[in-house]
């Protein structure tokens, strides 16, 4: 019996604690770096005490691109040099995410979020944006459209949560207590061309170094992990809001998404009354990188086209 309750606690108690402390050290020594230090290109505007980090090309209609969990601006570099032929095209870090200001101050809820796009837009002098989000990205624009529908043209769903989703791999990440904290710990090229060819991507010859360096990057920042543990606490049921929105809205969907299933394209389809949805085969949770001209094309068609839908 000894044995048994020393086995238990070895288990429940030692190995988590150690496993906890060499998480909390590998973050640590791995976090050296400010966003401006490492950003390749793009600029800063500072809001408040931040520091936000953001792509901007192009002319025209003001086109606002919003990331995803554990992303950044990153994931849209295959489709702004193309799209800034036809918009002013704005790909920006949220608030502890890419190579923006990740600060320890515990405001990254639904509100916060939501005035910090507010503010953005403000301080980079763009009255009124189509919003085009991807993944939790999207959940933010249907948050912000809602909110401020005055400041919103037109909006863009690409593989969006706004649905509970506890039952998915992300949401499994999120809910699970340690589980996180974990991952980020081993936030390395290994780990994220792993979890990229299994949940993210359709085609797995697409990660490429390139790809997992875009990736990996921003973990290197200081205070990402701590950020990115923040989306813990964050209420991803939108459901009510979804079923308030407006605006013309294209929701767009990988058809072999492995996060977050067809059957909610076509829940967004049912409850969003001015809506279109364009499914694209061959794609998982991110058809901007696997298919870009094919999104492209349908962002361009349905931003230009005057109805919207």
């Amino acid at each position: 019996m000894r044995k048994i309750l020393i086995a238990c606690f070895l288990i429940f108690c030692v190995i988590p604690a150690i496993f906890f402390l060499w998480c909390t050290h590998t973050i640590s020594c791995r976090e050296k770096y400010t966003g401006q230090e490492l950003a390749k290109d793009g600029e800063f505007v500072k809001l408040g005490t931040v520091k936000v980090h953001y792509i901007r090309k192009g002319r025209g209609r003001p086109l606002i691109l919003i990331h995803g969990i554990f992303s950044s601006s990153f994931v849209w570099h295959k489709n702004i040099e193309d799209l800034s032929n036809f918009f002013d095209v704005i790909a920006l870090d949220l608030k502890g995410y890419g190579y923006s200001d990740k600060p320890a101050d515990g405001k990254y809820s639904r509100e916060d979020f939501r005035q910090f796009l507010i503010g953005f837009m403000d301080a980079i002098q763009v009255k009124k944006a189509t919003i085009v989000g991807h993944s939790w990205g999207g959940g933010l624009a249907i948050d912000f459209s809602t909110r401020f529908p005055q400041r919103t043209e037109k909006v863009v769903l690409i593989n969006s949560v706004g649905y509970p989703f506890k039952s998915s791999p992300a949401g499994w990440f999120i809910n699970v207590p340690g589980a996180a904290k974990l991952l980020l710990g081993f936030a390395n090229a290994k780990t994220f061309e792993k979890i990229l060819k299994k949940y993210i991507f359709f085609n797995p010859q697409l990660v490429t170094k390139e790809e997992v360096e875009g990736w990996v990057r921003p973990y290197f920042v200081k205070g990402a992990a701590h950020a990115a543990l923040q989306l813990r606490t964050y209420d991803f049921d939108m459901t009510q809001s979804i079923r308030t929105m407006t605006h013309p809205t294209l929701i767009i969907w990988g058809r072999e998404d492995r996060c977050l299933p067809l059957k909610l394209a076509e829940r967004f389809k049912q409850d969003i009354r001015n809506s279109s949805l364009k499914i694209i085969p061959n794609s998982g949770h991110n058809p901007q990188e696997e298919q870009p001209t094919k999104v492209k094309d349908l962002i361009v068609e349905f931003v230009k086209t005057d109805k919207g839908s």
